[in-house]
């Protein structure tokens, strides 16, 4: 799956707060492109559940990895090297202040791609929160 059409999920399930972490939400803000091949999503608990059944409309075939603080969106047909399903989307909770803050108030809207990012400050700061 691309970026794009787990965005249109997110869009389309009319969820609110949200913003792209991980690579995604940081790419434009390195010297150098990385690749990745899952697609992180800071969401509020309010919504989450919404996304979860948007995420399992689109892609039935996805298995549902609830945890304390993500619901990871594994594929079936893509076992890393240890032998686990990789994850392809996260669906993170704002699990400490740090994260709540960058859903609130410390995020922008890319205008190239319309994609909702951290501030670089708060990328940062949330590497390390």
């Amino acid at each position: 799956m691309e970026l794009q059409e787990v965005i249109d999920v997110v869009q389309q399930a009319n969820i609110r707060r949200w913003v792209l972490m991980g690579l995604y939400g940081y790419v434009g803000y390195l010297a150098m492109a990385r690749a990745t091949q899952d697609v992180d999503i800071l969401i509020g608990e309010d919504e989450l559940e919404v996304l979860v059944e948007a995420i399992c409309q689109r892609w039935p075939d996805l298995i549902v990895d609830r945890q304390e603080v993500v619901v990871r969106f594994r594929d079936r047909g893509e076992v890393a090297i240890d032998g686990e399903t990789k994850q392809v989307i996260n669906a993170m909770l704002p699990s400490n202040p740090c994260y709540e803050a960058v859903l609130e108030s410390y995020h922008r809207i890319d205008e190239a791609t319309g994609h909702r990012i951290p501030t670089i400050e708060a990328a940062c700061a949330s590497k390390f929160a």
